[in-house]
Parts: structure tokens; sequence; C-alpha cells
């Protein structure tokens, strides 16, 4: 709980209200300081609406009491002024006013009726202009908002009293809703070490307050806070009002009043429903929609809140990807409800990252390894789904070449051959050149190299083109598809050896030459391996 406290001024009073929004910490507020609007100066009226939108779109809730005079505010002030006013800030348009009832047995279901001593000196007033009752009525300041101009016709909102209001026009219709406040029914307290009972709509405030607190701290909130509660509340009344709310109906249990005009102004007798503001099946000026039905109010507020959609995602499988390549990997998911999703990920390989709008997982990774990643999607009342997959990194290898061999070069009839293998987890490969040492030669004189060269893949032949160029030591082999693996031999008529090179083959010595062989992979990428062999 924390304590807001300042000045009894008119700067002081906005300064509270400017403290708690700014610092945004309390998402359930409650104020029972207030005076009539005629006596509430129009700059701190209009300040207070400021914060109040404001505390409305942060998601905050503000309970206000309605006051404890009835219908007459102002005669709370003192001066003789009785007329039919209300109270600032529960008037204000983003305020929750709360008014007061008279609880004479717990129920279930309670029965209560409005809060009304008037001026009995069995209400312990000192004098009779001092009347104890639930405040409410018309706005002299502001217009009937949305929330109660559109309420369900069935709740009563726009009756025969709304007409003629002094905003000139609908105007807001004040309290809002209420709960228990009258002293002998009141609230069992303790204040520096003494027991006590308080009573009004100042402890009619914080207990809707505190069960505001509940109902955002309830498992079916999902951490989402109800905020600016009359639109939910209203809504909720015209749609299934006898499940949600305690509808004030009945006179006052114990002075036999059946409207809030504690000090008998406006009707003839004290049960008349002539008596500005008579309670009325619905919504009335005595006591709002009446006082909450707790658990199932609760259940309302969040599912309007919080509704449950179910968050689906596609498991794109098991992924593979290489070091130092880019990945672009689209999640899939979907909201039954139709809203939008943020997306997170946890365990991506070290380089890739999540996008939370578009869930598209992109990036190069760094290092190899295996992790397990779980991606999550959550909708703005945090309804959320997710799906786990492994996602293995592996660093590609270069293709190798093997069983490389020379032969014949003493006979004049060279034959060359080799097994070219492409890189694990690197691609296929396309073609290989092949560089031959002086002295040995490609033939050039037909058009097309294909006697005496032989390729073959997993026992099978290849078909492939190839073509002599750099006068006739460099072929270049180009496979027609691309092949993991490939076992090359090139022989005569294709191979041809000068007499000089076949003698030095022949000695007791012969030395060693290099064949030059550059793999080429279908990204495109070339590896050069030099082979060493003895003629």
């Amino acid at each position: 709980m924390l304590v807001y406290e300042g000045p009894l001024t008119d700067a002081g009073t906005v300064d509270i209200v400017s403290a708690i929004v700014s610092q945004d910490r309390a998402k359930s507020i409650t104020s029972s300081y207030g005076v009539c609007e005629a006596g509430t100066p129009p700059a701190v009226i209009a300040a207070e609406n400021t914060l109040l939108q404001e505390a409305a779109a942060q998601g905050q809730s503000f309970f206000a009491s309605s006051g404890d005079s009835g219908a007459e505010t102002c005669s709370q002030l003192g001066t003789g002024d009785y007329a039919l006013s209300v109270e600032d800030p529960a008037a204000q348009p983003f305020a929750t006013g709360v008014g007061g009832t008279s609880l004479t047995a717990t129920g279930p279901p309670p029965t209560e009726g409005v809060w009304n001593d008037g001026p009995n000196p069995a209400c312990g007033c000192t004098t009779a202009a001092v009347g104890g009752g639930s405040g409410g009525g018309l706005s002299d300041q502001w217009q009937m908002p949305s929330y109660q101009s559109g309420a369900a016709p069935s709740l009563g909102v726009i009756n025969s009293n709304s007409a003629g209001g002094p905003c000139g026009g609908l105007c807001r219709e004040v309290p809002d809703v209420s709960a228990d406040a009258d002293l002998l029914t009141g609230y069992v307290t303790e204040t520096d070490g003494s027991w006590g009972v308080e009573a009004g709509t100042s402890a009619s405030s914080p207990l809707w307050a505190g069960y505001m607190a509940l109902v955002n701290a309830s498992s079916a909130c999902r951490g989402l806070s109800i905020g600016f509660a009359n639109p939910a509340l209203y809504r909720i009344a015209g749609s299934s009002y006898p499940s949600n709310f305690h509808d004030i109906t009945g006179a006052n249990p114990f002075f036999d009043k059946t409207s809030n005009d504690t000090l008998d102004q406006f009707g003839v007798g004290t049960s008349d429903p002539s008596f500005l503001y008579p309670v009325a099946t619905g919504y009335d000026m005595s006591t709002g929609l009446g006082s909450m039905i707790g658990p199932t109010l609760a259940s309302s507020l969040c599912s309007l809140r919080a509704p449950v959609y179910a968050v689906s995602i596609a498991n794109p499988g098991a992924q593979l990807s290489k070091t130092g390549h880019g990945v672009a990997l689209q999640i899939h998911a979907g909201d039954s409800g139709g809203q939008g999703l943020v997306y997170s990920a946890s365990g991506l390989p070290a380089g890739l990252a999540i996008d939370a709008v578009t869930g598209l997982i992109s990036g190069t990774p760094k290092n190899p390894g295996t992790s397990t990643v779980t991606v999550a999607a959550e909708d703005q009342f945090r309804n959320s789904g997710s799906t786990q997959f492994s996602w293995k990194v592996v660093k590609p290898a270069p293709p190798t070449a093997s069983r490389v061999s020379l032969s014949g070069v003493a006979s004049r009839g060279a034959k060359l051959s080799f097994t070219v293998t492409a890189g694990a987890y690197s691609p296929a490969l396309t073609s290989v050149v092949i560089s031959l040492p002086s002295g040995i030669s490609f033939s050039n004189a037909r058009r097309s190299l294909s006697k005496g060269i032989s390729v073959k893949s997993f026992g099978r032949r290849l078909r492939f083109t190839a073509r002599a160029r750099g006068g006739t030591l460099t072929l270049t082999l180009t496979f027609a598809s691309a092949v993991q693996k490939a076992g090359v031999v090139i022989g005569p008529p294709e191979t041809s050896v000068t007499a000089r090179v076949a003698a030095t083959a022949r000695s007791r010595k012969p030395p060693r030459v290099t064949i030059g062989l550059k793999l080429v992979d279908a990204s495109g990428h070339a590896t050069r391996i030099d082979v060493k062999l003895k003629l």
C-alpha cells in the first residue's frame, strides 16, 4: 500500500494526483477527499481531468468517494447551499465514483438499501444541515460520457431524472457503483492502538479499490491491470447484470429513505419516490450500478481485460546451418482472436536473432554446436504459445582429392586417375580443372574431348563436358549435375607425353611433378589442391 499526503489546498489536491500518476506505481487508487463541483475551482477540475486521462491510459483505476451529503453535496460547505450537486473528483469522467449503501444482512445474498441517514439525530449528526447519505446526481461540469450514454437501455442510466441537466444536456451521472457506507453497519478499524468503526463513502471507495487490487492480482487477469474500470463495469452490467451486481432497490433499513435526498429538500415524505434521487431497478443516482458480486464480477472483468485466445506456433523441425553462411528461417504462428503477436526466442545459436514483430530468425551462425531453441509468441492479452526444436551448426569442410595416380608416363601413354569428394556440409561439386606438369598435355585436336576420359559417381557414369585451354596443359571437366563424389580417369588418346619426359620417367630416379586440381562447388567456391607424384 502506498500512501500519498499533501496540504489541504487546491494545489495540494492536484499535486497528490500528479504524484500518483507520474510515479505510476499504484494500479488501483482510492481517493476520499472531495468538494462539491461549485466549491472546486475550474482550474483544479481541469487539471484533475488531464491527470486522470493519463492514469486511464496507463492502466490505473481511480476510485473516488461520491460524498456523504446525498444529493446536496454543497451542504457540506456550511454555506446554506442545499441545491442539487455532486462532488469532485468523483464526478470526473475518468474516475469511478463510489456511493454508499446500508448493509443489514450479509446473506448470501446480502440485504442492502440506500444509505441515507437524513437529518435524523440518530445518525450522530450535530445539525440538521449535515445529512449523511450517498452522494450522487448530475454533474454541472461534464457531459455524459459514452460508457453511460451508450449503456444498455435496460440499465436505466438515461431516465426521467437525466433531463434538463445542469451541464447543458445529458450530463455525467454519479455514482458509478456503491458499497456499505453506513456508520451503523460500518467497518471495524484499528487506529493508533484503538478500535473503532469508520464509514461513509470514504470507506466504500477504498473497499472498491482493494477489491480491484485483488482482481488485478488474480490469475485470470494474467498480470494485466483492469485500469479505468467504468467502460467495463457498464458493459458487464448491460449484458449480465444480476450475475455481477447487487441491485440496490430497497429503502434505508433504519430511516425508511428511498433516495439520497438527505435534507428532505426534493420530495414530500420519507418513502415518496419523487425524492431525488430515488433508488431504481438497475442504475440510479443514489447507488449507481450497485455493489459488486465479488467472484463473478472479477471473472467478468478479467474476461474483458484478458480474453482467452489460443496461440499456436508451427514447429519448423530440426535445423542444420553452417558457420559463415546466412540463415533466414520464418516462424509461423497464429492467434485464435486475430491478435498481433510478439515473438521471442531463447537458445538461438550465436549470431542469430529473431525479429519480435515478424518472427523471422536471421543472421550468420558463428560457432559449431547443437542447441535447443524455444520460440514463444504472445499477444497483447498475454496469451502465449511456444515450440521447441534443435538447431545444429556445423563448420563446412573443404572438398578433398584422393587416390591420385599418374601412370604410363614412361611409355608415353599417361593415365591420370583421382577421386574428388565434396566437403562435409559443403555444396556438391560442379567441375574440376586439371593442370599437368610441363611435358605432359591434354589433346586439343578435337572439338569435344571424350575418348579416354571416364567420370563415375558411385559406380554410375556421369555426363560431362571437357575443354582444354591454356595451351594443352589444362583441362576443365564440367559435370552435367552437381555431385558429392566423382572418380575421374583420363588417358590416351586425350593425353600425350614428350620423349624427354618419358625418358626421365624411365630413369633410376624419376623426379616428382605436381598435378594441380581446382575443385569448384555449386556455390561457386573454388578450392585448389596440389598433389606431388613421381613420374
